[in-house]
């Protein structure tokens, strides 16, 4: 009875949320089309986050199992070499920045986005115990059949996806989020949005 109860006070704060402004166009999408989709999942995730890698078989299992259902993934690294949150100050080790960028050059190179996200969370670990870039970048070059090393390595540094990935984060620091991973249905904050029960009732509610 307690759960159930809880799962209601959140879509009753999820419903009196104020409504956010995101660019539905970046990041990656899956499901419906987003102009007819009857809810819409904006989630903001760190690639090094264990709860963001909890939270991405639900989110895609709950979405691909629905025809009306549009999921949009920003990657929120808590890293300040591409964060431009102030609580970082420019601060960072810069992996989480790259394993951003990693998603992102995956998708505008070869329509990979999701697989490359897939496999970094499934090596989270590795990547957690990973101090250095040039490392980072060995493993991810590791990750088979999804573009060419030195492609994906050049794109990663480009200025063009540091600009991307700001643009993402400034988002998430616009809707005030307050860590990984954040999510927002219909443009409004949900809390608990990674677990099941609790996006059932809000498409219920909808």
């Amino acid at each position: 009875a307690r759960v159930k109860e809880q799962i209601q006070d959140q879509v009753l704060a999820w419903q009196a949320a104020p409504e956010q402004s995101f660019d539905l166009s970046t990041g990656l999408h899956m499901g419906s089309p987003i102009e007819t989709a009857r809810m819409v999942i904006v989630e903001f995730a760190d690639f090094r986050c264990p709860h963001c890698k909890f939270a991405a078989p639900t989110l895609k299992a709950f979405t691909q199992s629905r025809p009306d259902v549009a999921f949009i993934f920003k990657p929120f690294p808590l890293d300040g070499t591409c964060n431009p949150s102030p609580s970082f100050n420019g601060q960072g080790d810069g992996i989480s920045c790259r394993l951003a960028a990693a998603a992102i050059c995956a998708q505008s190179l070869s329509k990979k986005g999701w697989e490359m996200t897939q496999s970094i969370f499934d090596r989270q670990d590795e990547f957690r115990q990973t101090a250095r870039i040039e490392q980072v970048d060995n493993l991810l070059c590791e990750i088979q059949g999804i573009t060419d090393c030195d492609q994906l390595k050049s794109c990663m540094s480009e200025e063009k996806t540091k600009l991307e990935l700001q643009k993402m984060a400034q988002e998430g620091l616009q809707a005030q989020i307050r860590g990984t991973p954040s999510f927002f249905v219909n443009k409004k904050e949900l809390s608990g949005g990674q677990y099941l029960p609790v996006l059932q009732a809000v498409e219920k509610a909808l």
